[in-house]
């Protein structure tokens, strides 16, 4: 990723699992939908930050999953 991100000193990486409100997907047939989306921004001068906590997602049976990249005013 460190070459298709804008150039930035540091960026913040936020985990969002909820994101029906954002987009919302239809499969057919149904299938249980695991999402996440992963919101960059630019850090600044914020210093180090923990890393993440991502809950795995449980891939027993028939099942879609979800993920995807939103940059957060990177590149404006």
């Amino acid at each position: 990723w460190r070459f298709d991100l804008p150039p930035a000193s540091a960026y913040a990486v936020y985990p969002q699992r909820d994101v029906a409100h954002a987009a919302g997907v239809a499969i057919d047939p149904p299938l249980r939908l695991e999402r996440l989306w992963l919101l960059v921004e630019e850090a600044g001068a914020c210093g180090a930050m923990s890393e993440p906590v991502i809950e795995p997602f449980d891939r027993a049976g028939p099942h879609a999953v979800e993920w995807g990249v939103v940059l957060g005013g990177l590149g404006r």
